[in-house]
Order: structure tokens, then C-alpha cells, then sequence
């Protein structure tokens, strides 16, 4: 009696690499190089991701190469870190990122700083980076404030290039005449 084989299928079996694993030596290359393009282009966190699929990929010179280069990623990435605690640390990082028009991020941190110490130079610093952002209704109320607190920030709106293509806005206008009203 012959020895019956088992039946033969065309199902694949399962590898045990995950979809976004490099699964052979071509893929692991192009992942290799966009992140090398990442990593260079300082978008360490997508390129941290894509050298940690080619460091379980299957040929051992780009793996090794790869975890060299995740290592570098994460030392960057760790160095990048802030520590915020203060209310002037809040503020002194949302004007830097003002300065980079990161307004969004910087709003943020100017908002944090207002929760923890309202002055004058927060509410002013978040009308800046609320105008930049294109939202003057706003930032009029923290200019509103601003100029309440400390009456010469007045004198600083006037002359602020931050503030100058948003100085005919109704809403900065009427801070602006309210004050010519009052002399």
C-alpha cells in the first residue's frame, strides 16, 4: 500500500514578519534609503519607525546599519525633549515657537503660561500668536486685557511688525480708538 502524501495547497502559509516588516532584501533597501532621507531631512520620529522595520529585515548589513542609525534617532529625539515647569518657561518657549510661526504648538504653551500667571506679556504674546494664526477676534480680547493691565502695550501695538496687516481689523481698531476717546 502506498504511503498517501498530504494533499498539496495553494494557501500561503503565514510569515511570522509583520505587514509593515520588510519582507524581502529589495524592500528593506527602499525603506533603508527613505529613511536615510528622513534622518537627514530631521524627521527623526518617521525615520526612527522606518529603520526599525529595516532592523528586522532579512539582510543583516542594512538591519545592523538600521539600529545604528535607530540608536542616533532616539539619542536626537531624547536631547529634543523640554521640560516646561514655570509659567515664564511657558511663555519664553510659545514665543520661540511664534518667532518659527509654529503658532498652533506655540498658542498652546502661551495659554499654559496665562493658566499659571496672568500678566500683561502673556495675554500680549498670545494676541500675537493668535493674530499671526489669523484669529484677530481673539487675540483682540488678549490685547483688550494686555492693555488693561499695562496701558503702554497700546503703544507697543501700534508699533508692532507682527500686528501691522492686521492693525484696520474692526476689532484692533476699536482697542486702538478706544484710547482716543479717553485723551
Amino acid at each position: 500500500m502506498p504511503k498517501s502524501q498530504p494533499p498539496k495547497t495553494t494557501a500561503k502559509t503565514p510569515t511570522r514578519q509583520a505587514f509593515s516588516e520588510p519582507v524581502d532584501v529589495k524592500q528593506q533597501t527602499e525603506r533603508f534609503n527613505k529613511a536615510m532621507e528622513l534622518f537627514h531631512a530631521r524627521e527623526l520620529k518617521k525615520a526612527r519607525d522606518l529603520f526599525q522595520q529595516v532592523a528586522d529585515g532579512p539582510s543583516k548589513t542594512l538591519a545592523f546599519s538600521a539600529r545604528t542609525h535607530l540608536r542616533m534617532c532616539e539619542q536626537r529625539l531624547e536631547k529634543q525633549q523640554i521640560h516646561l515647569n514655570t509659567a515664564e518657561d511657558y511663555y519664553n518657549f510659545g514665543i520661540a515657537l511664534t518667532n518659527q510661526r509654529k503658532l498652533e504648538e506655540a498658542e498652546k504653551s502661551l495659554r499654559q503660561s496665562l493658566k499659571m500667571d496672568e500678566t500683561d506679556y502673556h495675554h500680549y504674546a498670545l494676541a500675537v500668536a493668535l493674530a499671526l494664526a489669523g484669529n484677530v477676534e481673539e487675540a483682540a480680547t488678549h490685547l483688550q486685557k494686555a492693555i488693561v493691565m499695562e496701558p503702554n502695550n497700546r503703544i507697543a501695538l501700534r508699533n508692532d511688525v507682527d500686528f501691522k496687516d492686521h492693525l484696520s481689523h474692526p476689532a484692533i481698531q476699536a482697542i486702538l480708538n478706544s484710547q482716543k476717546a479717553l485723551d
